[in-house]
């Protein structure tokens, strides 16, 4: 790969090119290469060319004026004599400068910086502790609730995020004297009344009134901010999700499938559920190895604008492989009529993501919600499992299980550490995992291929059986 200093090289070669190109073209004379269309086009083009510049200049420039306006107006004011304040001859530069109004300012807020942190009427102490705590509640809260409303589909979402919309476009104006009143008349929810010292309690003249609403994603500009983290969470985890959306279209087929005789089947209830569930899981193994091994040439293929994603695609994959065992385990509260355990396994499972969302984002970034995913998707196939082996007396082989887990995991993680050499790393692993998973792919493949190719097919099973057979 070309580096940026060779490129920039490239390009500079390329335009001198194109330039005594266009030179020798015009001596010659351009009629003879160009339709008197594409004559006026290229005329039009190198005008627009050379005005658009000046003009986009000018664009940014009266914005930035704009925006800097009050700033800098601040600055001329506040080194201008009091006796020069109205003076219309004086627009930006005074004509005698002055330290007096940042000395009286100073002295009438309490600037004092050697007081040191505990002086509650420190000024400078007091905006500090306002502005940091209530900065670090509102990201915290804002990127949760933009987190959930990227990835999490509940009913009244789009319902709550046009709320969150109105809070952009609503004036903070309208809404200073009901916040003032329900501070100054402070209830809980809005609808009990809390007393202190005889009379209702008031929050006026308190850090409280910056902090709760920044602990509930309703501060300053709030409704930016979810809107913000909703879009880059959207863009990187939607596109996270586009390779182990495979894995969970194929559980979905083969749930919709396996449903029906999973209710009509009675007699060996349990060989019967532990066989299918070994081929399944033979296959699902199989599958996420090989969207491991391949998702960052696909990624970048496929998903060019947003290559980076590719680092949330491994224990996305991981978790949706546990989701659609989930999805199979779940035939078995279905023929057995017991609902509640599947609600109650879902819970755990939900109740554990949240919490582990909350400490792994924390420590690990976005990338830490995928972490959250497996592990919270994984302990719903545990209690499953359990119940399965219970009910009906099911077996999913967990040593067997365990043993892929771990080579999966230890697939994800040597493509995210991006170790030297780790395409052929990963392609090992994925070969061994579907080594080790052979037979069960085999089991579905005896079937499916007579199926698909016809005597070709039989023809081919036999020859595999018969090569299995004699080893």
């Amino acid at each position: 790969m070309a580096t940026k200093k060779e490129e920039k090289e490239f390009e500079k070669e390329r335009k001198k090119y194109l330039k005594e190109r266009m030179k020798r073209m015009k001596q010659e004379g351009l009629e003879k290469y160009f339709t008197p269309e594409q004559i006026r086009y290229n005329r039009n083009k190198r005008i627009i060319g050379a005005v658009w510049p000046i003009f986009r200049f000018l664009i940014l420039f009266g914005l930035g004026f704009v925006i800097m306006y009050p700033l800098l107006f601040m600055v001329s004011t506040a080194f201008r004599p009091n006796a020069e304040m109205n003076d219309p001859s004086i627009v930006w530069i005074p004509k005698s400068f002055t330290l007096d109004n940042l000395k009286q300012t100073a002295t009438v807020m309490k600037f004092d910086i050697f007081s040191g942190f505990a002086a509650k009427d420190n000024t400078i102490i007091n905006t500090i502790y306002l502005n940091v705590i209530s900065s670090v509640l509102q990201v915290l809260t804002c990127s949760i609730t933009g987190y959930g409303f990227a990835r999490f589909k509940f009913k009244g979402r789009n319902v709550l995020f046009a709320i969150v919309l109105l809070m952009i476009i609503v004036p903070p104006q309208i809404t200073t004297i009901p916040l003032y009143l329900q501070f100054a008349y402070f209830k809980l929810f809005g609808i009990i009344p809390l007393y202190s010292g005889g009379e209702q309690l008031s929050l006026i003249n308190s850090g409280l009134t910056m902090y709760l609403p920044a602990l509930f994603a309703n501060g300053i500009k709030a409704g930016l901010f979810i809107y913000i983290f909703r879009q880059f969470f959207r863009g990187l985890l939607s596109t996270g999700y586009f390779l182990p959306t495979i894995l969970t279209t194929l559980g979905l087929i083969f749930y919709d499938a396996w449903q029906l005789s999973a209710v009509t089947e009675e007699e060996g209830r349990a060989k019967f559920f532990t066989q299918i569930f070994r081929t399944y899981s033979s296959v699902l193994f199989c599958c996420a190895a090989g969207i491991i091994w391949l998702c960052r040439p696909v990624m970048h293929v496929m998903k060019s604008n947003y290559y980076y994603a590719w680092h949330f695609v491994p224990f996305l994959v991981l978790a949706s492989t546990c989701s659609c065992f989930n999805q199979f385990m779940n035939s078995v509260y279905v023929v057995n009529k017991k609902s509640q355990r599947s609600m109650v396994t879902m819970m755990a499972g939900a109740i554990s993501n949240c919490l582990m969302n909350y400490f792994f984002i924390k420590w690990w970034g976005p990338v830490g919600a995928t972490y959250a995913s497996f592990l919270g998707l994984g302990l719903v196939f545990t209690l499953r499992a359990m119940d399965a082996h219970g009910m009906i007396g099911m077996h999913v082989h967990p040593g067997r299980v365990l043993v892929n887990a771990a080579a999966l995991v230890f697939e994800a993680f040597v493509l995210l550490a991006e170790t030297p050499l780790y395409g052929l790393w990963t392609g090992i692993i994925t070969a061994l995992i579907i080594l080790y998973n052979f037979s069960g792919v085999w089991a579905m493949a005896r079937i499916l291929l007579p199926k698909i190719l016809g005597r070709r097919g039989k023809a081919l099973v036999a020859v595999v059986d018969g090569w299995a057979a004699k080893k």
